[in-house]
């Protein structure tokens, strides 16, 4: 079957080609967020078991291990400092401020130009999630993309029933593209994978339509490990996976978007734009595509082989005998 969801003539059809595009770009995707977890592992100093929020452990059997499950603490930590250093160069140095300018402007002109300033700054101020600003939201964009993934994407988007203008970080482990399209260096298809609580994906696509609020009930299953809230029961609280996707506008052709779940398609439209809504931030760019490396990723070994050598040190140390003193009786005046 296709993968190609914006040829498809049925929405129906362009739900199965855009979850077929998701599940194509899995594999990739699984290799590089388990490099992602060592890396962000080595910046925390703490051994994650995932990336999400509930991945983080703090108890004694957190510290950072070896591939071979030797442990290897992290004593000085170079790649939170390196990281840290970097992220305070590029996005912190200061707030910026969005302006509108005019030169040689009547005053109608300076006046509009004043409007579209005051419009701008407000949304640029407006609280985004736990970030008070949009500043805060692309500061922490960059640590996510210097430390663990290299690639980080900020989605500008407006749901059906929430026309309030949003931004989200996604960290593009869950995102997937046309790769068939970088032969000629565009990137017109991109999608992404997102696990909502189910009652939150009910109130974005099936508030206003009982089909809809149906599929995506029947859609519920258990999410990854990652996505799990600790539960004392033993039991997991069911999520649902929405696979979204965008193809930009092209010449006189518009584009497509679609919103899909395992039972069926939420949302099948026209897409008036000429890229995706995404804001990417790349470290390391790769020879091909729109992804890169991480700075952690070029420190890993080394940093790994000091964390070793300091370790096996600190063992030796360990089991050195002491309190023992070792003498020649001959030499002695009394040898009692």
């Amino acid at each position: 079957m296709s993968v190609l969801f914006y040829t498809a003539k049925d929405k129906d059809d362009a739900g199965k080609r855009l979850i077929a595009l998701a599940k194509s770009n899995e594999s990739m995707q699984e290799s590089r967020r388990l490099l992602a977890a060592k890396y962000a592992s080595l910046y925390e100093g703490l051994n994650l078991h995932g990336l999400a929020p509930y991945g983080y452990s703090t108890n004694v059997n957190a510290y950072f291990r070896e591939d071979q499950g030797e442990q290897i603490p992290i004593i000085r930590n170079a790649p939170h400092s390196i990281v840290d250093t970097f992220v305070s160069k590029i996005a912190a140095l200061e707030t910026p401020k969005p302006a509108m300018l005019t030169t040689r402007g009547s005053w109608a002109d300076r006046r509009v130009a004043k409007q579209l300033e005051l419009l701008v700054e407000a949304e640029f101020y407006e609280p985004q999630g736990r970030f008070a600003t949009l500043e805060e939201l692309w500061i922490h964009a960059v640590r996510i993309a210097a430390a663990a993934t290299g690639s980080v994407a900020v989605k500008v988007t407006a749901y059906e029933n929430e026309p309030k203008v949003s931004h989200e970080i996604h960290d593009t482990l869950t995102m997937f593209f046309d790769y068939g399209e970088l032969t000629y260096g565009d990137m017109l298809t991109v999608g992404e994978c997102t696990w909502f609580d189910v009652d939150r994906a009910v109130e974005i696509w099936g508030k206003n339509s009982a089909k809809r609020e149906a599929m995506i009930r029947r859609s519920a299953r258990k999410p990854p490990d990652e996505f799990r809230q600790p539960a004392s029961s033993g039991q997991v609280t069911d999520m649902v996976p929405v696979f979204e996707g965008w193809r930009g506008k092209t010449g006189e052709k518009p584009g497509k978007y679609c919103a899909a779940v395992d039972e069926g398609t939420l949302e099948w439209r026209d897409y008036d734009y000429a890229r995706p809504p995404f804001v990417w931030f790349v470290i390391d760019p790769h020879l091909y595509g729109v992804l890169g490396h991480c700075i952690t990723h070029h420190i890993y070994e080394s940093v790994r082989r000091d964390n070793l050598i300091k370790s096996k040190i600190d063992r030796g140390v360990s089991k050195a005998i002491r309190n023992t003193s070792f003498v020649d009786k001959a030499k002695l005046v009394d040898p009692n």
